[in-house]
């Protein structure tokens, strides 16, 4: 029933070695009875062929997934042949199904559009913050870019940001100028393409990510000193340029109000938040947070 070895002990036996470096193998009379179906086996048939380029590669085995498996569930399930909620656990993290849910409203499209007009400075704290940010409680934002990365690639290129807003924005119609200068305003590395991190250091503020604790662990993971100031040095660190470039001295004086050069926790919560009477601000006390 085991295709190869059940147990270690099977290193044992010379003939079950040989077939696993094979990847010689039949199928068991048990398969079908445990449910093992076709489909499922052509799946890791195809990933267990010795030879790499005869090997399904990684997209080549999502693209099977979502286009022949996932919708042979979905028939199996509306004929009744499985149990409707086991298909839909395995279609409901199916980015090819994500992309008919989701909808892209025109908050988030502000948002991605009012990203590209802040300067270096800000842009730099909000990817920092996307880093530090915990993942697992981003849900649906993790589905909008899936359904926006229409390759797979993991990356969003400008035609996938334009075909993206044009088919998913319930916001007006966006003209071409408009989708490249919020893909270029994105752009942070100036790649050409649109990372995880940056789509979501873009979206951040529009989505609650701007929290104490959040901005807090940004300013502590620039801070790397711990010397409780943001410095010329910590941002050359960061983006890999000589302490002396010109560069850094826009950056610190987006936020240095005191013109001391450096950057310290109260400059940089008025940085995050311009205009704004808010608690945070007279929060001036240093994070305790420590990077291991």
């Amino acid at each position: 029933e085991y295709p190869f070895l059940r147990t270690l002990e099977g290193l044992q036996d010379e003939s079950a070695v040989s077939a696993l470096l094979g990847a010689r193998y039949a199928s068991h009379p048990g398969w079908l009875r445990r449910g093992i179906g076709p489909r499922a086996r052509e799946f890791v048939g195809n990933l267990l062929r010795p030879r790499p380029h005869e090997r399904w590669t990684a997209v080549e085995a999502l693209r099977f997934i979502q286009q022949t498996w996932i919708p042979h569930l979905l028939d199996k399930a509306a004929a009744g042949a499985v149990r409707h909620h086991d298909a839909l656990g395995v279609l409901h993290r199916s980015t090819a199904l994500m992309r008919k849910r989701v909808r892209v409203t025109s908050t988030l499209v502000q948002a991605l559009s009012k990203f590209g007009e802040y300067r270096q400075m800000k842009q730099m704290i909000l990817i920092t913050l996307a880093y530090t940010m915990d993942k697992s409680s981003l849900g649906d934002l993790k589905d909008i870019f899936l359904s926006f990365d229409s390759k797979n690639t993991g990356t969003l290129s400008l035609g996938e940001l334009r075909r993206a807003l044009r088919q998913y924005s319930q916001a007006n119609i966006l003209t071409d100028a408009e989708i490249e200068k919020i893909f270029v305003g994105m752009d942070y590395d100036r790649s050409g393409q649109i990372h995880y991190i940056q789509f979501l250091a873009a979206i951040a503020e529009c989505t609650g990510q701007l929290t104490v604790r959040n901005l807090a662990e940004a300013f502590d993971r620039l801070d790397a000193d711990n010397s409780g100031c943001i410095t010329r040095e910590n941002l050359a660190a960061v983006l890999g340029v000589d302490p002396r470039d010109g560069l850094l001295t826009h950056m610190i004086e987006e936020a240095d109000t005191h013109r001391t050069g450096r950057i310290d926790y109260s400059q940089f919560l008025g940085l995050m938040f311009p205009k704004t009477e808010s608690p945070l601000l007279t929060h001036t006390k240093t994070p305790s947070i420590i990077w291991l």
